[in-house]
């Protein structure tokens, strides 16, 4: 499907468009901790208006935007933190693209994703380059000592009994083992989440007000390629093997199809609770619910692995598109 262009106004210029969508790239940086969280969402203007002003006023708006945030990230100090967070704005130029053509989410996600690793891959070689250290490395140490501090901030908290701060260390030792072994999973899955969430909030912003406008159909509609389940059957076989490199590839399998099977999850519990009209409130406590809990993850996991075979959305509401 493809995107709906709105012709520009005179309400609605290229300096307005400038000043909003350099607002929306400065967000990181001006928001106190907001790097982290908000620079994954950096597509989103990108796609907006590159959607609603079409390719060329968008295109103009975008790049304006980028150098009027890189200039106003120079005054403040912060042009190398914004200039990292910029690595996500050609997502948003993929996503415009995706959409134009009709792509599929599946297909888009996995470009993403891709495109992301590109680009990070590469900013780690300028890193090793100019640091003479290597990035991978560097991380895992980053990790280790945060694991470190976090243990030390607990047992010096207060007064705990001695068989917690046991429990506390033999955690802190396992995730010291565990964590570097499945670091490129978490890398991986990290990308596709970001993806995920930019095509599912693009979509949704797109679509407000204007259904036509959506690239996509709903959420709550999307389903991964069936192939996709023997990756996660070859990671559960690696796994139960006894040659330890083998089965740490299997784990990595595992995480990374588990996240893809957790996000399809989602889509089937948001069908289902639509189907049966629960009111949002209801819907958004449950929701809360399941991923507060220790096994709520596993839970829209296993019921997106059963989606496979079941086909909860097609056998309920036939007539629907696939998202």
């Amino acid at each position: 499907m493809a995107l709906v262009n709105d012709q520009p106004t005179a309400r609605w210029g290229l300096g307005l468009g400038t000043g909003v969508a350099a607002a929306c790239l400065l967000l990181p940086v001006l928001v106190p901790g907001g790097s982290g969280l908000l620079s994954p969402l950096l597509p989103l203007p990108v796609l907006f208006f590159l959607a609603r002003r079409g390719r060329q006023l968008g295109g103009a708006i975008v790049r304006n935007a980028v150098l009027v945030a890189l200039g106003v990230g120079a005054l403040l100090g912060s042009l190398a933190e914004l200039a990292v967070s910029f690595l996500f704005l050609p997502l948003g130029m993929l996503l415009y693209q995706a959409g134009q053509a009709g792509r599929s989410v599946s297909r888009t996600l996995f470009e993403g994703a891709l495109l992301l690793a590109v680009l990070w891959l590469a900013m780690a070689g300028v890193f090793a380059a100019a640091t003479g250290q290597n990035p991978y490395i560097r991380l895992l140490e980053v990790v280790d000592q945060e694991l470190e501090a976090g243990y030390t901030a607990f047992t010096e908290a207060g007064e705990l009994p001695p068989e917690m701060v046991a429990a506390m260390a033999q955690a802190r030792d396992r995730l010291q083992v565990v964590l570097p072994r499945l670091l490129p999973a978490i890398l991986a899955a990290s990308l596709l989440v970001t993806v995920f969430a930019n095509l599912v909030l693009g979509n949704w912003l797109l679509g407000r007000g204007q259904p036509a406008g959506a690239p996509w159909p709903p959420f709550t509609r999307w389903r991964l390629p069936e192939g996709l389940i023997w990756l996660l059957i070859a990671g559960g076989s690696l796994v139960i093997l006894p040659h330890p490199e083998l089965a740490t590839v299997g784990h990595n399998l595992l995480v990374v199809t588990g996240v893809l099977y957790f996000l399809q999850g989602l889509a089937v519990a948001g069908f289902l609770l639509g189907r049966w009209r629960l009111p949002r409130p209801v819907k958004i406590v449950i929701y809360l619910v399941l991923l507060v809990e220790a096994y709520g993850m596993l839970l829209f996991a296993a019921l997106g692995v059963i989606d496979v075979w079941a086909d909860f959305r097609n056998r309920s509401r036939p007539d629907q598109p696939a998202f």
